[in-house]
């Protein structure tokens, strides 16, 4: 019992790290809608990550509450965010571009497309017209 408590005297005496290495996961380009983006980052304690969107306006943004981005039918299309990792040591960030694609149903197949109305397009000719226009 008393070696435990040595032990654990240690522990929480060691020097905080800042968070550093804020990575993603996966770290691509393009995502489809339900698809994940898991932010970590080193340090001691083990840093929070958290999510943040950069608007084009340059004005804030709220923060999520997690480390997990989950990709919805609102972002489709260009998307910048910012994701910061933090512990009692500091804070360390990083900021990715993605594209988010969704899914058309067109003459009986599915295609990658980028527009909303095209995900939630449910006349199929007004779907068509649309490609034939182009």
């Amino acid at each position: 019992m008393k070696h435990l408590t040595i032990a654990s005297m240690v522990f929480m005496c060691d020097k905080p790290v800042a968070a550093y290495g804020v990575r993603f996961s996966p770290d691509v380009g393009v995502f489809r809608v339900n698809e994940m983006i898991t932010c970590s980052a080193r340090g001691y304690p083990t840093p929070l990550a958290h999510w943040q969107r950069v608007r084009d306006d340059g004005g804030p943004a709220p923060w999520s509450t997690g480390p997990v981005l989950s990709i919805t039918v609102g972002m489709v299309g260009d998307n910048t965010w910012r994701c910061r990792a933090t512990n009692i040591g500091g804070s360390d960030e990083r900021i990715i571009s993605f594209l988010v694609v969704g899914m058309c149903l067109v003459d009986d197949g599915w295609v990658n497309k980028t527009s909303a109305k095209c995900l939630f397009g449910t006349i199929k000719a007004r779907i068509n017209l649309l490609y034939e226009s182009n």
